[in-house]
């Protein structure tokens, strides 16, 4: 197992918003509604960027699929 395997990056959902191009707003439904992975540290839902990375694929493909 090297580093990188170890290192998990956590995002906020200001940063999920950024890297999305969308309103904080959009991230808060996505979560309520349980559309994005995350994960609560205390009271706040975090974000593994892997996570994200891995479910924007996933949603790509949909779109491929449907299309």
């Amino acid at each position: 197992m090297n580093l990188e395997e170890v290192v998990m990056t956590l995002l906020s959902k200001q940063e999920v918003a950024s890297r999305l191009q969308c309103h904080i707003n959009t991230i808060k439904y996505y979560i309520s509604s349980k559309q994005i992975p995350f994960v609560m540290i205390g009271r706040e839902a975090m974000f593994l960027e892997k996570s994200i990375e891995k479910w924007l694929k996933e949603r790509e493909q949909q779109v491929i699929l449907a299309n």
